[in-house]
């Protein structure tokens, strides 16, 4: 009978553990990165942070497969991005380089030659990363990132310059192309 029992507490053990992991964070700094999702995602989406080694720490699971990366940015500037799953590996990735020091130009090198060597997923098609961003929380601006790979702007009619609010495409062309969306008034259900 002990030997049943010890292992009844063992898997006890095991069963609690992982949902007391996925708890440090506090409700502020959840409720901060859920604010780049539109509101009709935010209750579903999961929520991480990454630590001082870049090292990702679960705050809240969801039921979607989107998550939600809390404030990184150095205080007082904010910028809070939500992306899908097949994302994820990369903004793990970026987040352990810049841990380690590299430079913008050196991750998104390092992230290129990974995607094209197969060791990141490249998005599919039209993947949405959700980002919010400014000076400060109060001041922080919304944008959608739409993955349009290769896709050539001219073609599409689209302009490849920031020009009063309107979208536009970056890195036209190529295989990270994406079309950036700014998002105008509030994301919240009913506005």
């Amino acid at each position: 009978m002990k030997p049943i029992f010890v292992i009844t507490a063992a898997a006890s053990i095991l069963l609690v553990a992982p949902a007391e992991a996925a708890t440090p964070g506090n409700q502020q700094e959840i409720n901060q990165a859920l604010s780049a999702l539109p509101s009709a995602l935010r209750a579903k989406a999961s929520v991480i942070t990454y630590n001082a080694k870049g090292d990702p720490l679960n705050l809240r699971w969801g039921d979607i497969d989107i998550y939600c990366v809390s404030n990184q940015a150095r205080l007082p500037a904010f910028r809070v991005s939500c992306f899908p799953r097949v994302l994820k590996p990369q903004e793990d990735m970026e987040a352990k380089e810049r841990a380690e020091g590299k430079s913008a130009m050196a991750i998104r090198a390092d992230v290129d030659a990974a995607i094209a060597g197969g060791k990141l997923p490249t998005p599919f098609e039209g993947s949405t990363i959700y980002v919010r961003s400014g000076r400060n929380q109060a001041d922080a601006q919304e944008m959608w990132v739409v993955t349009l790979h290769g896709i050539d702007a001219e073609r599409m009619g689209l302009p490849t310059d920031k020009d009063n609010g309107t979208p536009w495409m970056m890195r036209s062309g190529t295989p990270e192309a994406h079309l950036m969306v700014p998002v105008k008034g509030s994301m919240e259900a009913g506005s």
